[in-house]
């Protein structure tokens, strides 16, 4: 979410978005003062030290006298996101691997598991050890964070997954395993939060064994009234078969044109002005780069960015989501 929508509403929506915005700066800025925190927000000092005082009483920011700036005399009293409140999971089926964060964004504890299909027990076992690793962190967890390979619906079911020998409601899996909420995404969806770069209309690509795709519209993520937006590898090409079918690798020089030239249509449809796309074939993504670029540069209206793989994107997006919503949660439960 860009942070710029944090702004507007109902005096409780504007008080809980400044609350949630104090703990952004201090995650990507560090240790703040009361002064820094106030020009950030473009809040007076006294009503950001209500939002400071509040977010200290819940334990989630603690004071620290550490500047740099001040050489003598009393150091301002600066803030900081606790480390010792609180930790979220994440568990990326995509990279086999799972992490502890504290809400500062240190790793606590991680680890791997092995890629493979998984049946309902043996799922529950995986998790089952997770959440008992978990224990040796000795701080409590506020939400589970989940990367797949598939569809997810609204009510956290996983469809069409490699990952999972049968369709299976992840989110009732998790909240029965490690009882608390739990967030399941397709994998894409997390690349786009990647960085620091916020978009507006934007579409992420990845093609590997199959074609996945997330879109952002007017700033936010964009999931349809399904929840499956963005799976353009089912739209079918003029000569026949879908994209999915035409970038299926290994695939032939004319078949990846023929979907890339799909794939553009689409992006000028939906007036898409970055266009993220991850290959992790060689061949291919040579060839989906030169017939990108060529139709990019003939048009001049998008932004693109074509890599090898999505994997380090969706491990950066996992942890910078997992982290912003952590703070979301303790500041929703008032500390509870």
């Amino acid at each position: 979410m860009n942070i710029t929508d944090l702004t507007g509403g109902t005096p409780q929506r504007v008080r809980s978005n400044n609350l949630n915005l104090v703990c952004h700066y201090l995650r990507t800025e560090g240790a703040l003062s009361c002064t820094e925190l106030a020009l950030l927000l473009g809040l007076s000092n006294p009503a950001l030290g209500k939002i400071t005082d509040e977010l200290y009483a819940l334990g989630i920011i603690v004071q620290t006298n550490a500047s740099a700036a001040a050489k003598k005399g009393r150091r301002p009293v600066r803030y900081a996101l606790n480390p010792g409140r609180a930790v979220s999971l994440t568990v990326d089926f995509t990279n086999a691997a799972f992490r502890y964060y504290d809400i500062t964004g240190r790793i606590r504890l991680e680890g791997r598991f092995p890629d493979t299909a998984y049946y309902p027990q043996k799922l529950y076992a995986l998790l089952a050890d997770i959440r008992d690793q978990g224990k040796a962190v000795g701080l409590p967890l506020v939400g589970v964070f989940c990367a797949i390979r598939g569809k997810v619906s609204f009510d956290g079911t996983v469809i069409l997954s490699q990952t999972f020998t049968k369709d299976i409601n992840l989110q009732a899996v998790f909240k029965e395993v490690f009882g608390v909420p739990a967030v399941i995404a397709n994998d894409i969806y997390f690349a786009l939060a990647a960085g620091k770069e916020t978009y507006n209309n934007a579409m992420y690509l990845h093609i590997g064994k199959g074609v996945s795709c997330s879109l952002v519209l007017a700033g936010q993520p964009y999931l349809g009234s399904t929840g499956f937006a963005g799976e353009i590898g089912l739209n079918r090409l003029p000569g026949g078969g879908t994209v999915e079918d035409a970038l299926r690798l290994p695939a032939s020089p004319e078949r990846i044109r023929a979907a890339i030239d799909g794939i553009f249509n689409f992006m000028l449809t939906m007036d898409f002005e970055t266009v993220l796309i991850a290959c992790g074939d060689a061949a291919a993504y040579e060839l989906i780069k030169g017939r990108l670029t060529e139709k990019i540069r003939i048009s001049g209206t998008i932004k693109t960015r074509i890599i090898p793989s999505a994997f380090q994107d969706i491990e950066d997006g996992l942890r910078n989501t997992a982290l912003k919503e952590t703070h979301q949660m303790l500041i929703a439960d008032r500390g509870k």
